[in-house]
């Protein structure tokens, strides 16, 4: 793996690490349940967040919210490219929660995984090549605790995820020394 690569992956494992450990969302989220402002994630000029199962997004300066997905499936955990371009996020609308992305105005909605896993927690990293992302089976409609969770590093590449990079044991515990718990 080139040094910048690994540079880039280094800086990814402590989100990781606590997202995998700790969660982003509720163990459980039921389709438009939940109506509580989660999950926010900030650019340079805007915070967008999930609400009611919705993906909404405001002007940092204040003001009112925009809705940006309005689906009868779940959205959530969106997180902004470095660039501020592309909002990344889980979607079930294809029947398997997929990592998807879309502008800040809500277009080009489009679908970045597409696989026999259920993927969850999209985290671009700082220079905007690599997504990081957990993976269960795709039978596991949650992420709980207890589960086979796989830890993937996807090229991005032109934005689509068309193969991920699978790390051996012995590669992340490399990529891992040196790296201290928050």
């Amino acid at each position: 793996m080139p040094r910048r690569a690994l540079r880039t992956v280094r800086a990814l494992v402590p989100a990781l690490l606590i997202t995998v450990l700790a969660g982003s969302t509720p163990a459980h989220v039921g389709a438009q349940g939940t109506r509580l402002l989660r999950e926010p994630t900030i650019s340079a000029t805007q915070v967008a967040f999930t609400y009611g199962a919705d993906l909404w997004i405001a002007d940092r300066a204040g003001g009112l919210a925009r809705r940006l997905t309005s689906t009868p499936a779940v959205e959530a955990d969106p997180h902004f490219s470095p660039d501020g371009k592309w909002i990344y996020f889980n979607s079930e609308r294809s029947g398997v929660m997929q990592i998807w992305r879309m502008t800040p105005d809500g277009g080009n909605q489009e679908q970045v995984t597409h696989d026999d896993y259920a993927n969850w927690f999209a985290h671009p990293s700082p220079d905007g090549k690599w997504l990081s992302i957990i993976s269960f089976d795709k039978n596991v409609k949650t992420h709980p605790p207890n589960q086979h969770v796989m830890l993937r590093l996807i090229e991005l590449g032109d934005g689509h995820a068309p193969e991920d990079r699978r790390m051996h044991h012995d590669e992340l515990k490399a990529l891992l020394e040196g790296v201290r718990p928050l």
